[in-house]
């Protein structure tokens, strides 16, 4: 059989309405065969490492963390959404192969891929941008108001907020299930090189929302966070003129907590910053996608397909791998798991550093018998 992209399939044209004087046609995978095979092996790679870091982040907060803080809801739902669209993404890979291998169609591949699993990426990317609005916001409210009775308000409608967002994930990812509900949508990317303008305008208008939207939420954000900790500093630095030494353990430890909230606001820009350069990359990708067939070559359509997909997956690996890099309660687990480790190598080294010093004073010992026995 024959391992190639191009099928000279026998069928019928592919309706609702079986027509039996239908011509046979010719249909032709849109990725030739070497980059969706670079596609699968990028995919399947980014996304096991996106489902491991995700999974070890869903773990601490439930065993480790304090689950009564929102924040940590929020950011839990942030990796369920990007283990499901690691998956997700993945899964289609794995299912298009079949198609790949098969010289006549197979209709379930197409509803099943591009009426199922492409729609089921969709809401876990709109999740996941609303997810990290909402850690913003949690994170504003928390640094404006630290009562603990208001923070116990806020878990009672973190749920509801959460249960929200997928909502209008499944809303968001609706017209595409519905336009792609047909027997040869793979072989146009699940209506990614539509020639239709006002489906093309809907697409990339919805893709600008998801990435446009985020952006200013999360700046305006970080903005107010900033202005809140600048005027608690400056009160800080002028009670500094006027407090006691009785007072200066206070003022120190308001400082480190102060220092604290500084790490947070890093973290969370960095966040946010690689977050947004992932999604215009996403976007600019999946825009020359959609016009690939009337603009540009086909090579260049396949690898336009190839980043925008890997964009959204290395996305789902910023989040844990910043998030373990800033705050100590997601690097304790993995310093006490690594810590044998460490004591052994430890020990190896301390040998190594004991057995060269052993020779180098054997040495020394052979050189001065070796001069002793010249003079």
């Amino acid at each position: 059989m024959a391992f190639n992209s191009t099928f000279c399939l026998n069928t019928m044209e592919l309706s609702d309405d079986y027509d039996a004087n239908s011509t046979s046609t010719i249909l032709e995978m849109p990725i030739p065969l070497i980059f969706f095979q670079c596609k699968l092996l990028a995919d399947s790679t980014v996304g096991l490492i996106s489902c491991f870091l995700n999974s070890f982040i869903i773990y601490v907060i439930k065993y480790k963390a304090d689950t009564t803080i929102p924040v940590f809801f929020a950011l839990a739902n942030l990796a369920i959404a990007n283990i499901l669209l690691a998956t997700t993404l993945s899964l289609a890979d794995f299912i298009t192969l079949l198609q790949y291998r098969s010289i006549t169609l197979i209709p379930w591949v197409s509803y099943t891929v591009c009426g199922f699993l492409i729609p089921l990426a969709i809401t876990a990317n709109v999740v996941i941008n609303g997810s990290l609005i909402f850690i913003s916001i949690a994170r504003y409210q928390k640094f404006k108001h630290s009562e603990v009775h208001g923070r116990r308000l806020a878990n009672r409608q973190v749920i509801l907020v959460l249960i929200l967002l997928w909502c209008i994930g499944v809303v968001w990812a609706i017209p595409s299930a519905k336009s792609n509900v047909n027997q040869q949508s793979i072989f146009h990317l699940c209506d990614l090189l539509t020639v239709d303008r006002t489906q093309q305008s809907f697409l990339l208008i919805s893709c600008s929302l998801i990435v446009v939207l985020p952006a200013i939420i999360t700046t305006y954000c970080h903005y107010r966070i900033s202005v809140h900790l600048s005027s608690t500093i400056s009160i800080s630095s002028m009670t500094n003129s006027t407090i006691t030494n009785h007072l200066e353990k206070q003022n120190s430890s308001f400082h480190a907590g102060f220092q604290r909230k500084k790490d947070i606001i890093k973290m969370l820009r960095k966040l946010s910053l690689l977050q947004f350069l992932l999604n215009v990359t996403w976007l600019i990708s999946i825009s020359m996608t959609v016009l690939g067939n009337q603009y540009f070559h086909k090579n260049i359509t396949s690898i336009c397909f190839i980043i925008q997909n890997l964009a959204m997956l290395i996305a789902g690996i910023t989040s844990p791998v910043i998030h373990i890099n800033y705050i100590q309660r997601f690097r304790e687990p993995l310093h006490s798991f690594f810590l044998p480790l460490r004591r052994y190598i430890s020990r190896c080294n301390e040998a190594d550093r004991a057995d060269q010093t052993f020779s180098l004073r054997i040495s020394k010992f052979q050189m001065i018998r070796l001069l002793s026995a010249i003079t």
